[in-house]
């Protein structure tokens, strides 16, 4: 549990976007959330608090399919437009190779709070389907390491939205859209969370977790042999159980799923287990992670791992090759 928990307000104009966003930070524990003009149910969300105090720390503004952030109102009324992409031209149609004829690009940039350029995805339109690209690849990340270096300058906390079609036309896109957000959001890439990141002045990187073919999707859970549970954050925030991931367990159990809890809890685990109600005769397996091991190392092949801190899922997702998923991820999973 965090200490001295700032207030992030959030004004919106409860459309689309504004959902998606507020939807993306529901298990957040980085901040207290002021959110004016209610656009989500926050009672089933025991993260997600509306406080009406007027004093805040961070400020974003969600309002006519745009987000702006700051640390307060001047900030974003500072904060201008990108009109000039003219010297990354050449490098953003180097990007068109890499994609069908007749689709478009789609890449979202974060200037950060010291003004570096950050590359957060990077997505390809057709008429009837969206694909995420991985924009750590080789092909890509050179072309965006050259963008990125020639649009870092005295612009911060900035999010802007590059469309690239494959005719070679370019343009800011002023509109972001709430579908490519969520799209993002179901690869392992919430740009709200990373807005929150930056809010603490910490340096992110984003990373495609999963395949966004919906053929073999990672989502449902007929594939996995095993599926392991996180406890803090994940089952219990600040002694309350967190009912969308217990009742996931359960339904799990009754269809003879072998659950695994695997934790760093300093606490007595059984304890904490009981005090929110939760049987540990539903777990196979209670494993106790200590501060010098990984949890990577305990992942069997062909399993689930839910966890709600970044580097654990970081840790499991590529030193034990398996589906890592956030809370927020949940909503997508397939119930066979």
């Amino acid at each position: 549990m965090r200490n001295n928990i700032p207030t992030c307000k959030i004004i919106n104009d409860n459309n689309k976007l504004a959902k998606e966003f507020i939807s993306s930070i529901r298990y957040s524990t980085h901040c207290i959330y002021n959110i004016e003009y209610e656009c989500f149910d926050f009672s089933k969300y025991k993260y997600l608090f509306k406080n009406n105090n007027e004093k805040y720390d961070f400020l974003i503004e969600v309002k006519n399919s745009n987000v702006i952030i700051g640390n307060d109102i001047n900030d974003i009324n500072d904060i201008n437009d990108i009109n000039d992409i003219n010297d990354i031209n050449s490098d953003l149609i180097n990007l068109t190779k890499y994609i069908n004829e007749g689709s478009e690009l789609s890449l979202f940039l974060l200037f950060n709070y010291n003004s570096r350029c950050i590359t957060l995805g990077l997505i390809e339109k057709d008429k009837d389907n969206i694909y995420c690209h991985d924009h750590n690849k080789v092909n890509f990340s050179i072309i965006l390491r050259e963008i990125e270096n020639k649009l870092s300058s005295n612009i911060c906390n900035k999010i802007i939205n590059i469309k690239i079609k494959s005719d070679q036309s370019i343009y800011i896109n002023k509109y972001l859209c709430p579908i490519e957000f969520k799209n993002l959001r179901k690869v392992g890439i919430n740009i709200p969370l990373v807005i929150m990141q930056n809010f603490y002045n910490r340096n992110v990187k984003t990373f495609k977790f999963l395949e966004s073919n919906n053929k073999e999707s990672a989502y449902n859970l007929s594939r996995y042999s095993d599926i392991f549970f996180d406890l803090d954050e994940t089952l219990i925030w600040q002694g309350e159980p967190i009912d969308e991931t217990i009742t996931l367990l359960k339904f799990l159990y009754e269809n003879n799923f072998k659950i695994n809890l695997l934790t760093r809890h300093k606490k007595n685990i059984y304890n904490t287990l009981e005090s929110i109600n939760l049987d540990y005769k539903l777990f196979n397996k209670i494993i106790k992670v200590e501060d010098n091991q990984r949890k990577s190392e305990f992942i069997t092949e062909n399993s689930l791992f839910i966890d709600n801190e970044f580097p654990e899922r970081y840790d499991v997702r590529f030193n034990a090759s398996t589906v890592s998923l956030d809370l927020d991820q949940l909503e997508f999973i397939i119930k066979c």
